[in-house]
């Protein structure tokens, strides 16, 4: 009869005491994350039914700051929506404040006010969030739309209400070469002129390029669909020259570098961010040409 190695033992009892162990270890943690969950949970429906008690009976919105008027009863009202008598019960308002109240408003986490979001923020980090967040309201830069609205409809907006040009062409990042647009120059009898807008893409990021002709300029601008923290990452050229030539070969040409202007800037600023011609720096560009064609040679290029 062979006898056991007492080694063997000894090891494949300490690989059963280690297996026991880990065992115990995960129905501890098991235990423990279960009642971290439970805590996680009443806390949530506790900061819910607080947030319903602040929530204004008017306009059904809960208050970003203070102050928090109540009525002798203490219902709570907005200070926008407080009038005379309480919406509640109609007991005179008075000037009674809840100091309770604004202490909730700082405390509990207040969901963005843009549709299609839903995420949720402390006070203090909401501001930030909005000025970020991609369903954040903006305008249509192009000029004779100006309508508002998601970020994250932007593009099709373009395409399908503002009849964009290029929607779909993506630029290579890595080329150094220009990307050219043709365009016909503006009629010399009207005082302000449109022409439609380009969008492109350059990586994970969407621009546009505005041309607008107003009063004794020509404005040439690139919007990018970001922040502006963002697009000064970004680095623009744009030259104007003659059709049919290069930039590089025009007789006549106008050149800006720069920066993108971001999708958040007023758009009666952007035009003045990027290239800026005279009416006879253009009339110099369009004499050699019978058809008064020109072209917008542009290159973007990711500094960050």
């Amino acid at each position: 009869m062979s006898r056991k190695d007492p080694q063997d033992q000894d090891r494949k009892r300490k690989v059963s005491d280690l297996v026991d162990e880990n065992k115990a270890l995960k129905l501890d943690i098991e235990a423990k994350n279960a009642l971290l969950q439970e805590l996680l949970d009443k806390q949530k429906q506790l900061f819910d039914q607080l947030k319903d008690k602040i929530e204004c009976p008017v306009c059904l919105e809960v208050p970003l700051s203070g102050p928090a008027p109540v009525c002798p009863n203490g219902h709570f009202v907005c200070t926008n929506c407080k009038s005379e008598s309480c919406p509640t019960c109609r007991a005179p308002m008075g000037n009674n404040r809840s100091l309770l109240a604004v202490i909730v408003i700082e405390n509990i986490e207040h969901e963005c006010k843009f549709d299609a979001c839903g995420e949720v923020f402390t006070v203090e980090k909401l501001e930030n969030h909005h000025k970020i967040c991609m369903h954040r309201t903006v305008t249509c830069p192009y000029n004779m739309c100006m309508r508002m609205m998601s970020l994250t409809q932007l593009l099709d907006h373009l395409e399908r209400d503002c009849s964009a040009n290029n929607v779909f062409t993506e630029i290579e990042g890595s080329s150094q070469s220009f990307t050219t647009i043709g365009y016909i120059g503006a009629d010399e009898q009207e005082y302000d002129w449109s022409w439609m807008p380009s969008v492109f893409s350059f990586g994970d990021v969407k621009f546009a390029i505005i041309p607008v002709k107003l009063e004794n300029f020509y404005f040439f601008s690139i919007v990018m669909f970001e922040v502006k923290r963002e697009c000064s990452k970004y680095g623009i050229e744009l030259i104007i020259h003659e059709e049919g030539s290069t930039s590089h070969d025009s007789e006549v040409s106008y050149k800006f570098c720069g920066k993108p202007s971001s999708i958040d800037e007023p758009e009666a600023e952007v035009k003045y961010l990027g290239l800026t011609v005279s009416n006879s720096g253009m009339t110099e560009i369009l004499k050699k040409n019978v058809g008064k064609e020109f072209s917008l040679s542009f290159k973007i290029s990711y500094n960050g």
